[in-house]
């Protein structure tokens, strides 16, 4: 199972940490992205503040709706707002 970090990218809260704690079991720092979320090969990973950005990868993968539905979801729900337009009256 160590070996699934050499072929995808991952987050976490921060590589350092997780070097610290998993010790030599991690081994995909060749592949680790500093961000909140990250999707690759159907495996999301987030960091521990991320749980909004995290959902939206899950919904995109899933293709639940379309990207633009979700990215409104989202933005609606981080931002408290949604950024589509308002229809002409």
């Amino acid at each position: 199972m160590n070996d699934l970090f050499l072929f995808i990218s991952d987050t976490s809260n921060d590589l350092n940490d997780l070097k610290q704690w998993a010790g030599s079991t991690y081994t995909g720092e060749i592949k680790y992205i500093a961000k909140q979320a990250v999707h690759d090969k159907n495996i999301i990973t987030a960091n521990g503040t991320a749980s909004m950005e995290f959902a939206k990868e899950v919904l995109l993968a899933l293709k639940v709706a379309s990207e633009d539905q979700i990215m409104q979801w989202y933005n609606f729900h981080k931002l408290g707002y949604d950024h589509a337009p308002m229809p002409k009256m």
